[in-house]
């Protein structure tokens, strides 16, 4: 499939960190960098109640969820799907 791939996992993944590191559910990836003192915590006071209620737990769910979001995907639109499967029932 030429658009649901790894690549396309990657953008997806990628797009979900930036949309938790602005809305400051998540640490920018710089912590990873060694620098002293470099420890990060949400602001409460920013953070969006959906997002402040979020666990570490669920945060990594929705990282995986973001890579696998389209494993086996045959490339289709749901129209087509939806259509395909009720000739096949003809």
């Amino acid at each position: 499939n030429t658009y649901h791939n790894f690549q396309h996992a990657l953008d997806v993944l990628q797009a979900t960190h930036i949309y938790l590191v602005e809305a400051g559910a998540s640490p920018p990836v710089s912590i990873l960098l060694d620098y002293p003192g470099s420890s990060w915590k949400p602001d409460l006071k920013k953070l969006n109640p959906m997002l402040a209620c979020m666990r570490n737990q669920d945060l990594f769910a929705l990282y995986i969820a973001a890579v696998g979001h389209d494993v086996g995907h045959p490339g289709f639109t749901n129209m087509f799907m939806v259509c395909a499967s009720f000739r096949s029932r003809i």
